[in-house]
């Protein structure tokens, strides 16, 4: 039959859009449409999440407690690392003397010890020096007044010369001596926080990877959502040929404003625990007589932890509009 004889309506019937049509649509490069694109999908994107504020809130909250914990933990364990620096240095030996030891004897061994070459320093800390320091750092000087006699022995605190590798055989030799009633040395203290230490990290490290996955997995399933709660919107973008990338848009946008303001949140919450820390923690070092202060993130971790809640909010929301969105097709 003829176009423009009875029974025809002389009008062609415009094909339906197909996917591979809708790529090649939005292939083509145009710097202002590409611009003015992507400035439509950003503010579509940040309508979408204000026309649900409540809910884009709590999804990011939860985002952001995610993040707040394993930096907390990295912040702890590098505190702990300040904190052994300080106070376990692993070059310390303390030798405590025989009672009573005579002036002569004490002076002697002094002698041998500052003339060894594996021994840096030797300062000798006498019973009534030892008791005066310890009645200013306990707070105990009443109790301490009652004492008819000083218990505490006469020491000899060692530094180590730099680079001892095997100070076992000097320590075997000072502990042999008759001077010397017993010895303590530090460096078996400091391997021992050093193992607390790396379990620390390990378990941040852990518990990082876990809670970002986490956080990729509820990025994801929030954007699924979104998803299907824009079909009908999303069939009949493709109906009068919206691309696949025009699309997508408005879904990768939403999952990385979900990340940043996870990952501003965290930066905050991490900021916050450190300032509310720092007066109980002083207070605890005053009380041993050490100057005690915590350190919190710096600029550039800040700005790394708030870009990493923006990649991984990117990457759940990709993920999931890569699954998701192929299984749309309008009908």
């Amino acid at each position: 039959m003829r176009a423009g004889s009875p029974g025809t309506t002389g009008v062609k019937t415009r094909p339906r859009p197909t996917r591979q049509t809708r790529r090649r649509r939005g292939g083509h490069f145009r710097p202002g449409s590409f611009v003015q694109r992507h400035a439509h999908a950003l503010i579509a994107s940040l309508g979408h999440l204000a026309r649900r504020p409540w809910a884009s809130c709590m999804t990011a909250a939860v985002l952001g407690v995610a993040l707040a914990l394993p930096t907390g933990l990295l912040v702890g364990v590098r505190n702990l690392e300040q904190l052994g620096v300080g106070w376990l240095a692993p070059d310390q030996a303390a030798l405590f003397l025989v009672p009573g030891i005579e002036a002569d004897k004490l002076d002697a061994l002094h002698a041998d010890l500052a003339a060894d070459e594996r021994v840096a320093v030797a300062r000798i800390v006498t019973p009534d020096e030892a008791l005066d320091e310890f009645r200013e750092r306990s707070g105990l000087a009443e109790a301490l007044a009652a004492l008819e006699t000083n218990p505490l022995p006469t020491v000899i605190t060692l530094a180590l010369a730099p680079g001892l590798e095997a100070p076992g055989a000097l320590l075997a030799e000072l502990e042999a001596r008759d001077e010397v009633d017993s010895l303590q040395f530090d460096r078996l203290w400091a391997q021992r926080f050093d193992s607390l230490l790396a379990v620390a990290r390990r378990v941040a490290g852990v518990t990082g990877a876990a809670l970002l996955l986490a956080v990729l997995l509820s990025v994801g399933n929030t954007i699924r959502l979104d998803i299907a709660g824009r079909r009908e919107e999303i069939e009949v973008t493709r109906l009068v040929g919206g691309s696949d990338a025009f699309i997508r848009q408005p879904f990768l946008y939403g999952g990385l404003w979900y990340g940043l303001g996870a990952g501003v949140l965290a930066c905050g919450l991490v900021t916050v625990s450190v300032w509310l820390l720092q007066g109980p923690v002083g207070r605890l070092g005053a009380a041993y007589g050490a100057d005690l202060a915590l350190t919190g993130l710096s600029v550039r971790e800040l700005l790394g932890l708030t870009g990493i809640g923006a990649s991984v909010g990117w990457l759940g929301s990709r993920i999931a509009v890569a699954r998701h969105l192929a299984r749309i097709e309008p009908t």
